[in-house]
């Protein structure tokens, strides 16, 4: 009899013992997901890096057990937005979107914040420089560029957003690369005045990315500086291609704070893994003129 009633004791005290380790791992939410992972963003809603962002979040719905959220953290140039994600808790549920710019931004501002202090998960999308020229200009090629910047009394004139940014590095990199002088280079508050600028053929080049010129009839790219061509653009040369080796992108991704559990980790990228491999985001890089 007592033995029985030990038995039933010890059965109670399991039973215990196993809602207490269901509820300490499961409804106190250690099993990931349990909620939505937010995407932070350091640039405003339409902004290149914010529209991937909502892409991926809206693709990962068909894989994903929770959502995943964007918000905008804008300010200082993605400092902000770092700042925000070392300062959330590393439990998986913070996630930084990430670009090229980060690594200057973290330079030139001599922030406390390290590009060390984060753990990179995945780069989604490489978006490679471009040369853009208005067509009226009838540059075909690199050789027609070179050609046109040995005009004696004359300077060609380069512009795109920014002094110092990484477009107008990428305009020196071009001048020394391809030997031109006499050049000069104009910046503007944003690309898209650059470009307008470029359609009332107010500059030779415009230093941007190919999507710069869709749905603008009037320009043409002269090259990129990638390994090869864009599928949806297969007439635009490389630099390689016509004898200069430059390749020179804009790469965008996610990054966790250090610290995220390996749990979490797994579960994102495995995710990320399965959004790249849909239709629906490959036909969205198509459509954006980027590598995947």
């Amino acid at each position: 009899m007592k033995s029985s009633k030990y038995i039933a004791g010890f059965v109670v005290i399991l039973y215990l013992g196993l809602l207490a380790y269901l509820y300490l791992n499961i409804g106190q939410g250690k099993t990931f997901p349990s909620r939505p992972i937010s995407i932070i963003v350091h640039s405003k809603p339409g902004s290149a890096i914010d529209f991937m962002a909502r892409k991926v979040a809206e693709i990962a719905r068909k894989y994903s057990d929770v959502s995943f959220v964007v918000e905008n953290r804008t300010g200082t140039q993605g400092l902000v937005a770092m700042q925000h994600v070392l300062d959330a808790k590393a439990d998986g549920y913070t996630l930084l979107g990430v670009t090229k710019s980060f690594l200057s931004t973290v330079i030139v501002n001599k922030s406390k914040v390290s590009m060390n202090d984060f753990l990179f998960i995945a780069n989604m999308v490489s978006d490679p420089e471009a040369l853009i020229a208005n067509k009226s200009r009838n540059f075909y090629s690199l050789e027609d560029l070179i050609r046109d910047a040995g005009r004696e009394d004359y300077t060609q004139v380069w512009i795109g957003p920014g002094t110092g940014s990484r477009d107008h590095l990428m305009a020196m990199k071009c001048w020394e690369t391809l030997e031109i002088n006499n050049t000069q280079w104009i910046d503007y508050k944003s690309g898209p005045q650059a470009v307008l600028a470029l359609m009332r053929d107010e500059a030779a080049v415009y230093v941007g990315n190919p999507a710069d010129v869709r749905g603008k009839t009037g320009l043409g790219i002269i090259s990129i500086a990638s390994d090869k061509r864009l599928t949806p653009l297969p007439d635009v040369p490389t630099f390689k291609e016509q004898g200069y080796d430059m390749n020179e992108s804009m790469w965008r991704g996610f990054a966790y704070k250090r610290g995220v559990p390996e749990e979490a980790i797994r579960y994102v990228t495995g995710i990320l893994q399965k959004v790249v491999l849909d239709e629906e985001w490959i036909n969205y890089c198509n459509e954006s003129y980027v590598f995947s």
